[in-house]
């Protein structure tokens, strides 16, 4: 069966030698990539609590109140530190596929505005999931595969029966996530699906959710 432009079903280790080195490659630009975020995220943190001011990770409505006012009178007079905080903090949370988008685009709504939120927070999710989909299909391939055959089963069963539209199933996936977003994003690459199709569905199947969350 012809597979689609933006899917290509995983085959048994052919041209594995030449997969190992650009794996190795792109392993160590994700690693500086994720690291120069490490670094920003906690060069942030410090020079902000220098500043007088106290944030984190909200995890609770009340937390993320108190987040929205520490921001807000921040950004006045630290408008940088706060997109370094904030950008770094996103990236880390999606390369890691930690869930809870929400706690972040809600007070980048309201501190920084809808219209300029929206896109930056709909551009720091799909880096973010980029580089998951990145270490997934470098260091993961193998581990994960073989502690869960069956769902990557079950999922290229699914692409196979949407190979004629797979971008619109994709990102209907996104639209209405029972799978959770963490999850597509980690698995995409070991079932097969290439990276322009993946960057294309998330992007266009989230930002409603972007939209209305900011």
């Amino acid at each position: 069966m012809k597979s689609p432009a933006g899917w290509a079903p995983q085959e048994a280790d052919a041209h594995a030698a030449p997969q190992e080195v650009c794996s190795r490659g792109g392993l160590v630009v994700a690693g500086v990539v994720i690291g120069l975020c490490a670094i920003t995220f906690l060069y942030s943190i410090v020079a902000i609590r220098n500043s007088g001011f106290q944030v984190g990770v909200p995890t609770s409505v009340d937390e993320l109140k108190e987040l929205h006012g520490h921001l807000t009178r921040l950004q006045e007079e630290h408008m940088g530190l706060v997109i370094a905080f904030f950008a770094s903090l996103y990236l880390l949370k999606q390369t890691f596929a930690i869930p809870g988008s929400i706690f972040m685009n809600l007070p980048a709504g309201s501190s920084l505005g809808v219209w300029r939120a929206f896109p930056m927070v709909t551009l720091l999710c799909s880096c973010g999931a980029s580089l998951c989909y990145g270490l997934s299909q470098m260091v993961g391939r193998h581990t994960i595969r073989r502690l869960a055959a069956s769902k990557f089963e079950q999922f290229e069963a699914m692409l196979r029966k949407q190979n004629e539209n797979l971008v619109f199933y994709l990102i209907s996936l996104r639209l209405f996530p029972f799978t959770p977003n963490w999850a597509i994003n980690a698995i995409s690459p070991l079932v097969g699906i290439k990276f322009p199709t993946f960057f294309l569905t998330i992007t266009v199947g989230l930002a409603p959710y972007h939209f209305l969350t900011c």
